[in-house]
């Protein structure tokens, strides 16, 4: 399953989110370390969910289009994500 992850930067921080997955957030001091941090929020978000009974969302927003907080992100930082 591919989720849409919004990234952006908070003062000193690289940060992600999983809008189709509430509350599964990650934050780290590189590009590199917010990617890794934000797949493993989301399997244990997603194993949580399993684990509780309830239903893993499908994905609303394209899986390809990644956004920065308020635009599209051009930060070659986030190519690969």
């Amino acid at each position: 399953m591919h989720y849409c992850i919004e990234v952006g930067r908070i003062a000193n921080n690289h940060c992600a989110c999983v809008p189709d997955l509430p509350g599964c957030i990650a934050a780290a001091a590189t590009p590199e370390a917010v990617e890794s941090e934000i797949r493993e929020a989301i399997c244990f978000h997603v194993d949580g969910l399993h684990a509780d009974g309830e239903s893993v969302p499908e994905s609303a927003e394209p899986f390809d289009a990644f956004t920065e907080w308020g635009g599209t992100i051009d930060d070659e930082d986030y190519a690969d994500l």
